[in-house]
């Protein structure tokens, strides 16, 4: 079980990662006038940070079930 909770806290972090990247993106793009970038980049945010929310909720979804830790990364 540790590996999925392992598993869960590197994806929710990577996930984030992503996610800021693609915000900063996504803001150079719209201020430097280029709408279309931003969107795909704002779709890229959205999309990771519900990629990296939900693999960790259900994880620790699964962990309460099952009476177990939820994931640590430290």
């Amino acid at each position: 079980m540790m590996m999925l909770n392992g598993l869960a806290a590197w994806t929710g972090l990577l996930c984030a990662l992503v996610g800021f990247v693609a915000l900063a993106l996504a803001l150079f793009a719209a201020g430097s006038g280029h709408l279309g970038w931003a969107l795909v980049a704002a779709g890229v945010l959205l999309g990771s940070l519900g990629v990296g929310v939900g693999f960790v909720a259900a994880v620790v979804h699964y962990d309460h079930r099952h009476h177990n830790r939820t994931p640590r990364l430290f």
